[in-house]
């Protein structure tokens, strides 16, 4: 087993405390970017607000993945969304993804500001 580096066997290697000192580092530096008012959870924290997306996912067009970057909405409920679209055809507004299992008024409310639903033309049956 070797012993501990010291600052003379190593300047540039050596670290106080070790891994334990790192990982006290990390916990230290997640509480303070909590305080900051930084998360990871929908929504602006600082002011309350949806985040904005560049552009808006349109519910008729948009695949599973791109459903996927919504927040709240992971690839199990973007599947679905997808599956609900298929079966039962284009959504005519963006209320109507309450009739998706998972979905509820609340979360339709915070999606309404990323999503939108565009008209679908759909090919006169032959």
């Amino acid at each position: 087993m070797k012993p501990p580096l010291t600052t003379s066997d190593s300047p540039t290697s050596w670290t106080p405390g070790g891994a334990p000192s790192r990982a006290l580092a990390a916990l230290v530096c997640g509480f303070a970017l909590a305080g900051l008012g930084f998360s990871t959870t929908e929504g602006d924290t600082r002011s309350g607000e949806p985040i904005q997306l560049a552009q808006l996912v349109d519910l008729n067009r948009a695949a599973k993945s791109e459903l996927a970057l919504l927040p709240g909405v992971g690839p199990a409920l973007s599947a679905r969304i997808v599956a609900h679209r298929e079966r039962l055809g284009p959504f005519e507004s963006i209320d109507e993804l309450e009739d998706v299992h998972g979905i509820g008024k609340r979360k339709v409310a915070s999606l309404k500001p990323m999503a939108r639903v565009s008209v679908v033309n759909e090919a006169p049956e032959r």
